[in-house]
């Protein structure tokens, strides 16, 4: 029976891929440096650091003291020939990759946020960055999104959630369609849900909201669909489509989603295994390596949309250190300027911080 398949090649770079520029170079995180890759030979265009503690960065010469201090940077966010926007150190920083030179942004921004969007297009928004809180936000207070012009350099408050709304922002996904932005929060019931802002944030409204099923951090559209991924580390996980305003479960995951790249109509992804949400005492929640009872087992998976439908790329295996303490499995992407994907397993036996290079898709007739 033919089916698609997207086809994984371990690239024999190791750290953690985070952008691609339009010149195919790759900017990675290693040990607490960045280095700037050329693709065609693999050579070292440049390294690089940013500001960190002393200790941290000692720390973050060894993989486990890294993990355990969860140091590494969270994402990259290609804007303009080598500059990006990296988030490490618990501060947002624009860098010239070639050459090292950085500035710190101006923005009050809590925790470490997971995505960062850009909009561009969209009939009644402004082209501009944004990025959302996301921090443990015990007591609930407020959450905000910030917003900065593409043609200016300052960061302002675009909207804020009211205190016991939401934990936090998972995602902020643009939809040039319906000209909209689709919100994604979390975490429990009553604040998991899918919201849907308009003209510059003057509106915002929940779309789906106040299940477990409407936790996501990754959507994109299919046609005139909208397909979204869950993350729910306490119940099953699943590819949802959003047809004529009607939910429909589509396919099983593995665990929960939280890291993905869209391409289009298609879309790159992996599962996580992480534990249950809440723990009996604080010995359980640093220690456990028991996976939550949303997650299937103790594998990953890599996956591809491709089609609407979910096609296998490649699992992996936790290394079954303790999940809170020492991080979840998971596998992240590099964002990308070029039509190239790669991504990074991380916390996996044998392959962490391996990266990979999906290298096509092709017809599987066997």
């Amino acid at each position: 029976m033919s089916e698609l398949q997207a086809i994984p090649e371990d690239t024999g770079i190791r750290g953690k891929a985070l952008c691609q520029f339009k010149d195919r170079s790759l900017l990675l995180y290693c040990a607490g440096e960045f280095q700037l890759i050329c693709l065609d030979d693999k050579h070292v265009i440049n390294r690089f650091v940013l500001p960190i503690a002393n200790w941290k960065k000692i720390a973050s010469k060894f993989r486990l003291t890294e993990r355990l201090i969860h140091a590494e940077a969270r994402w990259a966010y290609p804007i303009n020939e080598h500059i990006a926007f990296i988030f490490y150190a618990d501060s947002l920083w624009r860098v010239n990759a070639q050459s090292g030179e950085y500035s710190k942004e101006n923005v009050s921004v809590k925790g470490k946020p997971l995505s960062f969007t850009e909009i561009k297009g969209l009939k009644s928004f402004d082209d501009a960055y944004v990025i959302g809180d996301y921090w443990n936000n015990s007591h609930r207070d407020l959450v905000r999104i910030y917003r900065m012009s593409v043609h200016d350099n300052d960061w302002e408050v675009a909207y804020t959630f009211p205190p016991a709304a939401v934990r936090h922002i998972h995602a902020i996904v643009p939809d040039s369609l319906h000209d909209c932005l689709y919100i994604l929060t979390g975490d429990e019931d009553e604040e998991s849900g899918i919201w849907i802002a308009y003209n510059n944030f003057s509106r915002v409204e929940p779309l789906y909201l106040g299940k477990q099923s409407y936790r996501s951090c990754q959507l994109f559209r299919y046609n005139k669909d909208i397909l979204y991924l869950t993350d729910a580390p306490s119940e099953e996980n699943y590819l949802f489509c959003i047809r004529n305003s009607t939910v429909i479960q589509e396919q099983r995951l593995r665990g929960s989603c939280i890291y993905g790249m869209i391409q289009g109509n298609k879309g790159f992804f992996s599962t996580t295994c992480e534990p249950a949400a809440h723990a009996h005492n604080q010995l359980e929640y640093w220690l456990t390596n028991k996976p939550g009872s949303g997650i299937q087992d103790v594998s990953i998976d890599v996956f591809a949309i491709l089609d609407g439908k979910v096609h296998p790329v490649k699992s992996f295996v936790h290394d079954r250190l303790p999940l809170r303490l020492f991080q979840y499995a998971t596998a992240t992407f590099a964002n990308s300027m070029c039509d190239e994907v790669y991504f990074t397993p991380m916390c996996v036996k044998e392959y962490d911080q391996h990266i990979f290079r999906i290298v096509g898709e092709k017809e599987d007739n066997e």
